[in-house]
């Protein structure tokens, strides 16, 4: 960061290591950003329902000095399962906010009616389906981290949001590009390569399908590193 720095953006739970920020770090980012007063603070909080056994935390929580620079984003995407509604959100300081406004209504208009509906009926209507969707999401986040972590050479750090699992596969070859290749033709299962994320040798595995998809498909990963064997 230096003085031209204008924003900063936090991603907790992150996309894709699932990692979550507790509030030593949070507190930590604050002295930073004290030391910068014109920088904002733009939060990612589209996955702060879905978290495991830890707290979720807004950076204004711990530092509420930093709340007039600081803007909100989230969206129904995936506490409600509506990705494809397309309806996100956002809450900051009141120009701010009006200036976006002006700027995305000559972009991109609108979203569409219905999806503004369907998207206040999930925020606002019963709240069961979250909990049980959380419930879900954590019973196949254990099983995948399980069968991860049983794969010789794989290291995992044990996700504590969102729904990825982001192992570490460097064992079976640093160019993930090419290992994704590999597993997609052996196994026939698709992976994210980790160079996309900035960390090549590591994967982006999604747990937001079923138990069974979850088992099979790191079985066959399983399958196809055991083939591959150790680089």
């Amino acid at each position: 960061m230096t003085q031209k720095t204008r924003a900063i953006v936090l991603n907790s739970p992150c996309n894709p290591t699932g990692a979550v920020y507790n509030a030593e770090t949070m507190q930590a980012i604050g002295r930073v950003l004290a030391k910068f007063p014109d920088c904002y603070v733009v939060t990612d909080d589209i996955y702060r329902r879905l978290v495991y056994g830890v707290p979720w935390l807004s950076v204004i929580r711990t530092n509420p000095e930093l709340a007039p620079r600081t803007i909100l984003i989230d969206g129904v995407s995936k506490t409600y399962a509506m990705t494809g509604w397309r309806i996100g959100f956002c809450a900051g300081p009141k120009d701010l906010v009006k200036a976006m406004d002006t700027l995305q209504g000559q972009s991109t208009t609108n979203p569409s009616a219905i999806s503004q509906a369907a998207a206040l009926a999930a925020i606002t209507g019963p709240q069961d389906s979250v909990a049980d969707m959380h419930t879900e999401f954590d019973r196949r986040r254990k099983r995948m981290t399980e069968l991860l972590r049983a794969i010789p050479g794989v290291k995992l750090s044990e996700p504590r949001g969102a729904f990825y699992c982001f192992p570490d596969f460097g064992a079976y070859g640093k160019d993930d590009l090419a290992l994704s290749e590999y597993i997609l033709e052996k196994g026939r299962v698709a992976i994210v390569p980790g160079t996309g994320f900035f960390a090549p040798g590591c994967a982006r595995l999604s747990y937001a399908t079923s138990m069974k998809n979850v088992e099979e498909g790191v079985g066959r990963i399983a399958e196809a590193l055991k083939a591959r064997g150790v680089q």
